[in-house]
């Protein structure tokens, strides 16, 4: 018998969510062979929420952590080239991606939208990001103006 822990309990939510279900709705898959970008990434979210780790170990954090029994994808399925392409596709969507959630979320259960707070928190960056479009030093929220910023 294998222990599922929390990824048994992160699944639920990710429904509730429709995380999956707003990527492909956003961003199809062109073939039908593969995984969909929407189960890979939902699959990303619950290791992110459950085990933070680089992408190349996910596969074997799915081994050991239910997501075959949980999510039905077998983890050699979610190898770092797999998480990579599903990345890449999504990332010119991310805005219209969470709009369809926090719209579809606010449809479901009657949320009043002027109750809700679209949180903008600051994080800065370490590194070398010299040719990078989107990491810059910049002024930021809590006072750190020598760290860089995704812009």
């Amino acid at each position: 018998m294998k222990e599922l822990g929390s990824v048994a309990l992160i699944k639920p939510y990710l429904d509730l969510l429709k995380i999956a279900e707003s990527i492909d709705a956003i961003v199809p898959m062109e073939r039908d062979r593969d995984l969909a970008h929407g189960q890979v990434i939902e699959t990303l979210v619950a290791n992110r929420l459950d085990a933070l780790m680089p992408l190349l170990h996910i596969q074997e954090w799915a081994e050991d952590s239910g997501i075959e029994e949980t999510f039905g994808i077998a983890p050699d399925r979610l190898n770092d080239d797999r998480l990579g392409r599903a990345l890449a596709a999504i990332s010119p969507h991310l805005e219209d991606i969470q709009n369809l959630i926090a719209l579809g979320l606010i449809e479901r259960y009657s949320i009043d939208p002027n109750l809700v707070l679209w949180d903008t928190t600051s994080c800065h960056f370490e590194g070398d990001y010299k040719d990078s479009e989107f990491i810059k030093l910049a002024c930021s929220r809590d006072n750190k103006p020598d760290k860089k910023r995704q812009l």
